[in-house]
């Protein structure tokens, strides 16, 4: 059955799934976002406790953690899936890798507008162009 987004007429990626292991606020608002424009996010939450913010509200789910999470699917049952125990799951045909390694940066933050020349070259801008547009005051 395929996945109907349920945000009202912004279907950008429709289509697209998103497999959202992240927790706290960051990440799942970040796939929150993905998820008003159509993506089907899927959480994955460990069956030990899940999500660090569905604790502590007296009332039941924190109202932070229904806002950033609504619009996804939910998967916290691993035990049987197979792959599961080797990190690599498979999702309605998509392989991928679940790695416990941290993302290594490839370079550091950017300064602002530091590519600009760059991204405009890739874009097809001619170094004449880029000159003129930094005489302009455009580009750094």
């Amino acid at each position: 059955m395929p996945h109907e987004p349920q945000a009202p007429g912004v279907d950008l990626l429709d289509g697209v799934r998103v497999v959202d292991f992240s927790h706290v606020h960051a990440g799942p608002l970040c796939a929150y976002q993905l998820a008003l424009m159509g993506a089907d996010v899927v959480k994955v939450e460990s069956p030990a406790g899940g999500d660090q913010m569905r604790a502590g509200h007296p009332q039941g789910l924190p109202p932070v953690f229904l806002g950033q999470n609504a619009n996804k699917r939910s998967l916290a049952e691993l035990d049987g899936v197979p792959g599961a125990a080797d990190g690599n799951l498979r999702f309605i045909g998509t392989g991928f890798t679940v790695d416990a390694a941290p993302a290594t940066p490839q370079r550091p933050p950017p300064r602002l507008g530091e590519h600009g020349a760059e991204i405009l070259a890739e874009l097809g801008y001619d170094d004449a162009a880029i000159a003129e547009l930094r005489t302009q005051g455009v580009l750094a």
